[in-house]
């Protein structure tokens, strides 16, 4: 999920779709059986107005939690920051989590392990040079989830609901 658009499990190229999430809610991406869930939390900012980003991505499973999001600081610097189990992931820094969950910080992105999937979270930032003069574009992140064996179904949420088994 880049921004507010997604391209889902079965993605083969093309035109992403566009997802309407609430602004400063939790938006549910992935859930399943085994009681992982992955939600995003989108604020505003961009070209136009009402434009939203993803600022906020956790997940959660049986106990274990890990946030991670993008956010300015009083200076107008922006924050990048990943949190599991309530203690803050340092740079290069690994975690090993219940459940089966693992959180590593390389640098710019978070991966997080689950027995059935891995959760890449980009940040991002201004890249084009009409974002980089709108002061209020902001940084925002990318979530990127990949298949490491089956799903346990049920899968829900919105990429959840475009998974199919054995595909």
């Amino acid at each position: 999920m880049g921004g507010t658009n997604y391209a889902g499990f079965q993605y083969k190229g093309g035109a992403w779709t566009p997802y309407i999430g609430s602004l400063g809610r939790s938006n549910t991406l992935y859930t399943d059986r085994s009681g992982t869930n992955v939600s995003a939390v989108f604020g505003t900012g961009g070209f136009k107005p009402g434009q939203t980003y993803i600022r906020s991505v956790q997940l959660s499973r049986r106990g274990t939690r890990v946030v991670v999001t993008v956010a300015q600081a009083p200076s107008g610097r922006w924050v990048f920051s990943a949190v599991a189990n309530g203690k803050r992931l340092g740079n290069f820094q690994k975690a090993e989590l219940s459940s089966g969950v693992a959180a590593t910080l390389p640098r710019r992105y978070v991966v997080i392990t689950t027995p059935h999937l891995r959760i890449t979270v980009w940040h991002r930032e201004p890249y084009e040079p009409a974002m980089i003069r709108f002061p209020g574009y902001g940084h925002w992140l990318d979530a990127y989830l990949t298949t490491l064996r089956e799903l346990p179904l049920p899968v829900g949420g919105v990429l959840g609901k475009t998974y199919r088994a054995g595909a």
